[in-house]
């Protein structure tokens, strides 16, 4: 059985991770540019509010599936999906900080560590008792 993406149920492999990753990122980059591009040519305030509203969407949506992706992902490795709290810890607490410090050079090393290890480490060979390897 095939599981879906929108679930946190099943396993995803390190090429499939990457190349979603990547695809929101993409999608997320080129409508942060349009956003910009449209509201600084608007130049009126109230057309800039769908856009917020978009541009909350989008990053509701692509947090979403980054969550999900990263359980997937652990669950590759035999990891329980619980495991994510730790894993996106540093990104959203760097979320809260105002001014760049040490602090945040910390959060910043931690999440990109964590990306490289999800990225990089290969999984669980044959089946596991999340499901069987893609």
């Amino acid at each position: 059985m095939e599981d879906d993406l929108l679930t946190p149920n099943g396993r995803l492999p390190r090429a499939p991770f990457f190349a979603y990753s990547i695809v929101i990122a993409i999608l997320g980059y080129m409508l942060s540019f349009f956003m910009v591009l449209k509201g600084s040519m608007e130049g009126n305030v109230l057309l800039s509010i769908p856009l917020i509203f978009i541009g909350a969407g989008w990053l509701g949506f692509a947090a979403y599936m980054t969550v999900l992706m990263t359980i997937k992902r652990l669950h590759d490795f035999e990891f329980s999906g619980w495991h994510t709290t730790w894993i996106m810890a540093p990104s959203i607490l760097g979320f809260f900080i105002d001014h760049p410090s040490i602090l945040d050079q910390i959060l910043f090393m931690l999440s990109l560590i964590t990306t490289c290890w999800l990225v990089l480490m290969p999984g669980t060979r044959g089946p596991n008792k999340y499901g069987e390897q893609d």
